[in-house]
């Protein structure tokens, strides 16, 4: 088996692992630690194959090392999508979370004020029987005016908790999305770079078979 057909078969395996990578990055089916053992493989067989060309000056190689380099760099953003995912994930969890406390929180304080009123209405039944039906119903008017009013307070904070939160995702998503596009770009530049010096190694080529 000759090096250039190693070398095909490394780079049809870097494209395998990398195309996994991504699917199983955007799926949230492959762990961090997975992901970046694919990028590091990637990386090696990357470095392997240049150093191979630069020992044998062979076209296929090139295009080889080349076609790695690029597997890297899609296994290295399989990995940063990954992360971002884990890191909404866990902003969701935290909201979830948020939420049912702010939730038992209203339901603990629903059932404070109404064991309080309860022993109102007997204290206020014990001191009079006459004003009984009167102290009822300032009793009830009473909880009634108390519980919309902390309903309405509960509800206001609960909705100024949920913006904070909300505004504080959109930024971090933002930041997310301007790293993944540098990251794109960056990718874009160095395929470029990668393409020119491909076809100067080409033209450094043609030129001694041609000596």
């Amino acid at each position: 088996m000759t090096l250039t057909t190693i070398a095909d078969l490394i780079f049809a395996g870097g494209v395998v692992l990398a195309a996994l990578a991504l699917a199983g990055a955007a799926l949230r089916r492959a762990s961090t630690s997975a992901l970046a053992s694919v990028a590091a493989l990637e990386a090696v067989a990357a470095v392997g194959v240049w150093v191979a060309f630069a020992l044998r000056h062979d076209r296929p190689l090139a295009v080889n090392a080349a076609g790695l380099t690029v597997c890297t760099a899609a296994a290295v953003a399989a990995l940063l999508l990954r992360r971002a995912l884990n890191r909404v994930a866990a902003m969701d969890a935290r909201l979830a979370e948020s939420q049912t406390d702010l939730l038992a929180a209203v339901e603990r304080e629903k059932t404070a004020l109404g064991k309080d009123l309860q022993l109102t209405l007997a204290r206020a039944r014990a001191d009079s029987r006459s004003l009984l039906e009167e102290q009822e119903r300032q009793i009830a008017e009473e909880r009634r005016m108390l519980v919309s009013q902390w309903e309405h307070d509960a509800t206001a904070a609960l909705g100024e908790k949920l913006n904070q939160v909300q505004v504080e995702i959109e930024h971090r998503l933002a930041g997310w999305s301007q790293d993944l596009d540098r990251i794109a770009d960056a990718t874009k530049l160095r395929i470029g770079e990668l393409e020119q010096r491909q076809q100067q190694v080409l033209r450094e080529i043609e030129l001694r078979l041609t000596a």
